[in-house]
């Protein structure tokens, strides 16, 4: 599997196998995830022709950040797009939020047609995700379902992501934290609304 290296997405699709391959016997019973990412490793193999061994030249760039309750993007000519998070994505982890403020975005209709068939710079604050991003995963099979979601979207519209880590306070990283916390809706129980009305008359 020394060919991840030169066909980036052959690292996302093998997390299960390679969990199975450190096991170190001779014998191991593939799960029903490892058999998925076996065909799709095959599939590789046998249609892709790699990717490029030089630095992509990126067609446009992005700044995406996601906060408690919905997600920011903004690109280069402020362009922006957000969402809101349903929820039961509120209160995940942070890394999580990233990824999914990510997935959404590439699912907003206007973002797609922006950045469809392009290569793309991607902006975000958050280390980990970054990290998870490159790698295609890690540890936590959660955070690998959704890049595995994520690169789903991507190859449907034929855009390939060049992940970059940027500081919280650059003004395009703060322009799109901004953006994920703005829309917010707070709904307020009833019960708590007729203590309200007691207590004002």
């Amino acid at each position: 599997m020394a060919m991840r290296d030169a066909i980036p997405s052959v690292r996302i699709w093998t997390r299960e196998l390679y969990t199975h391959l450190y096991k170190g016997t001779n014998w191991v019973h593939l799960n029903i995830e490892a058999q998925k990412e076996l065909d799709t490793l095959l599939w590789l193999i046998h249609f892709c022709n790699g990717a490029p061994f030089t630095d992509p030249v990126h067609e446009d760039e992005v700044w995406i950040d996601s906060s408690e309750v919905g997600w920011g993007l903004t690109f280069k000519d402020k362009m922006t797009a957000k969402g809101q998070f349903p929820a039961r994505v509120i209160g995940t982890s942070s890394t999580y939020r990233e990824l999914y403020g990510l997935w959404s975005a590439l699912k907003d209709d206007a973002v797609r047609t922006r950045i469809g068939g392009k290569t793309l710079r991607l902006n975000m604050d958050s280390n980990c995700s970054i990290r998870n991003l490159i790698k295609g995963g890690g540890p936590v099979r959660e955070l690998v379902k959704m890049i595995k979601r994520i690169w789903v979207e991507c190859n449907e519209i034929k855009t390939k992501l060049t992940p970059r880590w940027q500081r919280r306070n650059k003004p395009m990283m703060q322009e799109a934290d901004d953006l994920s916390k703005t829309g917010m809706r707070w709904k307020v129980k009833a019960s708590f609304q007729q203590k309200f009305r007691q207590q004002l008359g």
